[in-house]
């Protein structure tokens, strides 16, 4: 199983991740040209750019998800011992794919930063500016930047591994098309939220993905990083029943345990 982990992780590493870091360094640089901010205060703010990770992120870690999915493998589904198995060693490599993703531009963006003025502590209130005026939402949970950064980066590389295993398993039972059309649909609705004048339209669980990508939405409504992890934690347990009791519908072939006869 080891093998096939380290199998995933390098068919992940292609030119697709040093396209993701060249456009992370390109958008870092140029926010950090007319910025103002110290360096703690604009690593949080490009870790939580909504415009950036929606428009750009979001859709590029879908077209790598969607390029990465392929069909099981059944000669390494025989060495498993069981689809189970097999399923939870490319759910945590996808897990780990995602998690690289993310710490790739957090590390592009602390380099792009480097030079700004050093500052621990969060702006103050300036109505005219809206970079600062998202930075104030995390001063009302976090005592300093560098806490709210940490957690903003724990959260995205959860969320999208998530997310990726979301994906995972539909692909498991669907077609690779109607994953791709389920794909298109929560990017659009997750552009839809964004670009909203109602709010209260993202606090419904499971529709708008951006509240389990970019943390920050989380602090806008009273309880919504509970509603959060409780609707990731029902998702995570109807993933392990579908896998643990129905991975074989839909299949064209069969797998029959050892010692065991195909009816």
């Amino acid at each position: 199983m080891r093998a096939l982990f380290l199998r995933e992780l390098r068919r992940f590493l292609t030119g697709r991740l040093l396209f993701l870091a060249l456009v992370c360094v390109l958008f870092s640089l140029s926010e950090r040209k007319h910025s103002l901010m110290s360096y703690d205060n604009f690593v949080l703010h490009m870790i939580s750019e909504h415009y950036y990770l929606t428009f750009f992120m979001v859709p590029m870690v879908f077209y790598l998800l969607y390029h990465h999915l392929e069909e099981d493998l059944e000669a390494v589904l025989i060495r498993a011992g069981s689809y189970p198995r097999y399923f939870a060693v490319k759910a945590a490599a996808l897990a780990a794919n995602m998690s690289m993703v993310v710490l790739l531009q957090f590390a592009v963006i602390m380099l792009a930063g480097l030079g700004l003025p050093a500052g621990a502590d969060f702006p103050l209130s300036d109505k005219d500016d809206p970079m600062l005026t998202k930075l104030l939402v995390f001063s009302e949970t976090f005592q300093y930047p560098w806490q709210a950064t940490l957690v903003s980066v724990l959260y995205m590389m959860f969320g999208l591994g998530m997310l990726a295993i979301v994906f995972l398993t539909l692909h498991h039972f669907l077609e690779k098309r109607k994953v791709a059309i389920l794909t298109i649909t929560l990017y659009f609705l997750m552009v839809y939220g964004m670009k909203s004048k109602i709010p209260e339209l993202t606090r419904i669980p499971f529709i708008f993905i951006n509240n389990y990508i970019i943390f920050i939405y989380n602090l806008t409504y009273p309880y919504a990083l509970q509603v959060s992890l409780i609707s990731l934690a029902m998702v995570a347990a109807a993933i392990c029943w579908l896998i643990g009791k129905h991975w074989s519908k839909g299949r064209q072939w069969q797998w029959y345990r050892p010692g065991k006869r195909a009816r």
